[in-house]
């Protein structure tokens, strides 16, 4: 304790004088407004709750304004709730703002050492990996496995319907995560899982819950508060753990992967990768890290986006009957089920995905990213440094942007046909969607998404109705949209157990 109260001071006092070099430089710019009540050294810490901070902070954007500034420990977040100031600073600006803060976890293990597309810093080997992902992620490799997509999707909608029947009710968590898990494992290494109940996908998803755990800002702090972070070590053990689960559970995990999928005959993105290690391109550690981001990245988000979406729906019989009745008249017509490259045949099924991810975002908060160097906005600095926060869980309700923000309306998108690429790379002015991030950070499967989504989509509800699970008295037993689990990186619906009902008037 003295050595931390020792470090403390020395803390203190090397603080002030940054900041006085920083004021005398930058006399005339000001301070991003922060909220009252921060505490010496520890800043805003215990003024946040460790489950849901958005919630805090879009609080504080109401009292404070849609930018502010929040002392994490010896960190200074800048929390962005203004869709217009997020683009300045984070696409406009973003030579400067594209950095990544470290996290003990994302930094040191999950990317063996700044590693990968997702997690590291946008250097030369950042882009190597981001311009690999674009083979995969990108419209042209999505369209190559188009197959695999509309397989998976006819494949998820049997086994809802199955396991809504064998079982009265399902927890769709693991049904969500199996479909965009096999399209990346069928991609990149060519083999599928069978079920929720197969070990391999079992271990896989054990991979993923893991990297949005230990990748919350939470478990890091130790980077918020350095005085005590060996105080936190010998207590909680943290990185102990985080240790054995990346050399002793990822690792090996992925490297079988790897090395199963270059020995068999299937093409896959992992002889691709194989190919680049021989030719230098690439080192082994670089390859498990750039199949765990394809697989965490590929899977989770889109499963809970999907998750969100049913369980909402599940509140709306008459918003799925009308998808419904557009999916008909298209078979109708043409006797078959529609593809991704017949979108624009369905403007309401389009409106109601774009408000489910608006109403209930899977991501409260985006990926922080950090200020290379300072820089001045609208009159205030941001030192270098910084971690910049763009607050979705505010931005999605922005009473400015939206009518009636808490209301689920559907009709709010129904001219707007524009894909997910097209709408987060709109001008400020129309764009609408925001959990797939800003700038040179923007996530690189944004085409995957929406070509998953839409296949999912029209398979499900071509068959089906969704339905809450059912009391002991045979009643709707709802589950609350106003609950959620904190999974860390995402927000997940509690409880999300449904009914998959085959649809009396199928026409498949």
């Amino acid at each position: 304790m003295a050595t931390s109260f020792a470090l403390y001071g020395l803390y203190v006092t090397m603080g002030s004088c940054n900041n006085t070099t920083l004021d005398n430089k930058n006399l005339s710019l000001k301070e991003v407004p922060s909220p009252g009540g921060a505490l010496p050294y520890f800043g805003h810490l215990f003024k946040i709750p460790s489950s849901l901070p958005a919630l805090k902070f879009d609080e504080w954007h109401r009292q404070y304004g849609p930018l502010i500034r929040v002392k994490m420990g010896v960190e200074q977040w800048i929390v962005i709730g203004e869709r217009r100031i997020a683009n300045d600073i984070l696409k406009a600006k973003g030579a400067v703002t594209s950095g990544r803060p470290y996290h003990l976890f994302l930094s040191q293990y999950h990317t063996l050492q700044q590693r990968g597309p997702v997690f590291t810093q946008p250097d030369k080997r950042w882009k190597k990996n981001r311009t690999a992902a674009q083979t995969i992620l990108g419209t042209k490799g999505v369209d190559q496995n188009m197959y695999i997509i509309e397989s998976e999707a006819a494949r998820i909608t049997k086994m809802l319907l199955e396991g809504s029947a064998n079982n009265g009710n399902i927890n769709i968590t693991k049904y969500m995560q199996l479909a965009p898990l096999n399209v990346i494992l069928r991609t990149c290494f060519g083999k599928s899982v069978t079920s929720i109940d197969d070990p391999l996908f079992l271990a896989i998803v054990e991979t993923i819950d893991a990297t949005v755990k230990w990748g919350a800002p939470r478990q890091d702090m130790g980077s918020f508060l350095p005085a005590f972070s060996k105080i936190f070590e010998l207590f909680m053990g943290t990185e102990e753990h985080m240790q054995h689960y990346t050399y002793e559970v990822r690792n090996p995990l992925f490297r079988r992967l790897i090395q199963e999928a270059v020995k068999n005959d299937t093409p896959c993105f992992a002889k691709v990768m194989h190919r680049l290690k021989e030719e230098d391109e690439f080192e082994e550690d670089d390859i498990i890290v750039f199949m765990s981001d394809m697989v965490n990245a590929g899977t989770d988000p889109t499963a809970v986006t999907l998750m969100w979406a049913f369980v909402i729906l599940s509140h709306y019989p008459n918003v799925q009957k009308k998808i419904c009745d557009e999916v008909d008249e298209f078979i109708t017509m043409h006797n078959r089920l529609p593809h991704y490259s017949e979108r624009e045949n369905f403007p309401y099924l389009i409106s109601v995905q774009k408000e489910c991810m608006r109403y209930r975002s899977a991501k409260h908060l985006a990926i922080p990213q950090k200020a290379t160097q300072d820089f001045e906005y609208q009159g205030y600095i941001i030192s270098e440094g910084a971690v910049i926060l763009p607050n979705t869980y505010t931005l999605c309700g922005s009473t400015e942007f939206y009518d009636s923000p808490e209301e689920f309306i559907p009709e709010r998108y129904i001219n707007d046909l524009s894909s997910f690429s097209e709408s987060v790379n709109a001008s400020i002015d129309v764009r609408d969607q925001y959990t797939f991030g800003w700038g040179r950070r923007m996530c690189p499967g944004v085409h995957l998404v929406d070509v998953e989504f839409f296949n999912i989509w029209v398979h499900i509800f071509a068959a089906s109705i969704i339905e809450p699970k059912l009391d002991k008295d045979g009643k709707f037993k709802y589950v609350d949209l106003n609950r959620c689990n904190d999974l860390g990186i995402l927000v997940a619906p509690e409880n999300p157990y449904l009914r998959f009902v085959k649809r009396p008037d199928c026409l498949i």
